[in-house]
């Protein structure tokens, strides 16, 4: 099986190597079984791996390894593996490349896809179960990345930098389920779309986008059960962010910095130990927060010569809390706490300004100063 294993790797050299000048370079390899290696290296114009061009890997079983580096435009990758010890990598340089990789069935799964180029790269990765760590990292131009795991000791970073970006697909961007969740996007560029979904467990999930001048960036963060975290940074010197975490329960937090103008950020987390801070700056900012039971607590934050202000706080039962400042003029700030350890601040630094606040319930106390 290795002695055919190796013949099979070395006429797929042998071919690459025979066709250098070809327009098209096509490589297939089919593995099935034991200890599996593929290498692949193709240099041209329209190299590819899937469709008319190809490099279509597919490995089955055991110690699965497959790396594929490829040099010019409109290269593609497939590479399948199914189960053990699976590893696959892949390089490619220049424009519209294209790079899928699927593992499955578990074991000590791990995926690199590296695409650099000028624009309209994809790089798309599933996981199944055990050991997973997947990393797509785009440079350009209109790019997508998507990751999806299933389960087990999961970790995703999509890494791109460029504009218009796109780590989101149909709500998924990076999508986890089960057990030891991590997740990271960090963007680079103007008008990119993030988003990261996790099912259960040890969530943990970080957004950051930098945008250089007046665009709209998104992110969208969803966490279901167990001990729920969510950051998310963006900046930019005068555009648009918007910011929508939703956590369902357990030891639930968030934290959200903006800032540019017209921002938003609407944070809704569900039951247990509640805890959200969101910092905005800039002009006509919005925020919402909506926390349930037990040891609540939200602060939210908007200066930086700030004017249109609006802080919407409801909190439920528990260890209530909530601070509100905003700067500027014409700021709105409305709180409603509900039973037990209330208390709330409101501070707007201008004029026109308005505040609301009502607590029903225990030991209460209110403090409101516009200036």
């Amino acid at each position: 099986m290795k002695t055919l294993q190796s013949l099979l790797m070395a006429g797929s050299m042998i071919l690459l190597i025979a066709l250098p000048t070809l327009a098209e370079n096509v490589t297939t390899i089919i593995q099935t079984g034991d200890d599996n290696s593929a290498t692949v290296t193709q240099t041209g114009d329209a190299d590819s791996n899937a469709v008319d061009q190809t490099t279509d890997i597919t490995q089955n079983g055991t110690l699965n390894t497959a790396n594929v580096d490829q040099l010019g435009n409109d290269n593609s990758t497939l590479i399948l593996q199914d189960g053990d010890m699976d590893t696959a990598n892949v390089d490619q340089t220049s424009d519209a490349n294209m790079a899928t990789v699927t593992q499955e069935l578990g074991s000590g799964n791990l995926a690199d896809t590296l695409q650099s180029g000028d624009s309209f790269n994809e790089g798309i990765i599933y996981q199944s179960g055990m050991d997973n760590i997947t990393s797509v990292n785009q440079n350009g131009y209109g790019n997508y990345g998507n990751i999806l795991q299933s389960g087990n000791m999961n970790q995703a970073y999509i890494d791109q930098i460029g504009d218009s970006n796109n780590a989101l697909s149909g709500g998924l961007g990076i999508s986890q389920y089960g057990d030891n969740n991590y997740a990271s996007l960090n963007q680079e560029s103007y008008g990119s779309w993030a988003n990261i979904f996790q099912d259960g467990q040890d969530h943990m999930a970080t957004i950051a986008q930098w945008a250089d001048f007046a665009d709209q960036t998104w992110a969208f963060v969803d966490q279901f059960g167990v001990y729920n975290q969510a950051y998310v940074s963006q900046l930019s010197l005068d555009g648009q962010e918007e910011t929508f975490v939703y956590q369902d329960g357990e030891d639930n937090s968030a934290t959200v910095n903006q800032t540019g103008n017209f921002n938003l950020t609407d944070i809704e987390q569900f039951d247990f130990e509640n805890s959200a801070l969101v910092n905005q700056a800039g002009l006509w900012s919005e925020v919402v927060i909506s926390q349930s039971g037990l040891a609540n607590y939200a602060q939210a934050d908007q200066l930086a010569g700030g004017a249109d202000h609006l802080i919407d706080i409801l909190q439920g039962g528990e260890g209530n809390m909530a601070f509100a400042t905003q700067g500027g003029d014409a700021n709105s700030t409305f709180i409603d706490q509900s039973g037990t350890y209330n208390m709330a601040t409101v501070t707007q630094m201008g004029s026109m300004d308005t505040a609301v606040i009502s607590q029903p319930g225990n030991d209460n106390m209110a403090v409101v100063n516009q200036f």
